[in-house]
């Protein structure tokens, strides 16, 4: 994985950090439905943390960074 240094790592790691959420949400599934009212509280804030934190952190972010700081992407090659 050589980087061409223009802020392309959320492109690139974009798969496996879905992939981390995805089996980190279905990990503690279980633990909502069948955990009892002590960790159903703690279950719904991972899950809805990560489902709200992600695209925030991979979409958003990279675009303020682009404006805050001029950053262009043109000829950028997916």
């Amino acid at each position: 994985m050589n980087g061409s240094g223009r802020g392309d790592s959320a492109q690139r790691w974009v798969r496996p950090i879905c992939l981390t959420i995805v089996t980190t949400v279905a990990g503690v599934l279980p633990l909502w439905f069948g955990g009892g009212s002590m960790y159903a509280p703690m279950t719904i804030a991972i899950i809805f943390g990560l489902i709200f934190a992600t695209p925030f952190t991979l979409g958003v972010v990279p675009i303020l960074y682009s404006r805050f700081f001029r950053v262009s992407f043109k000829g950028f090659v997916y």
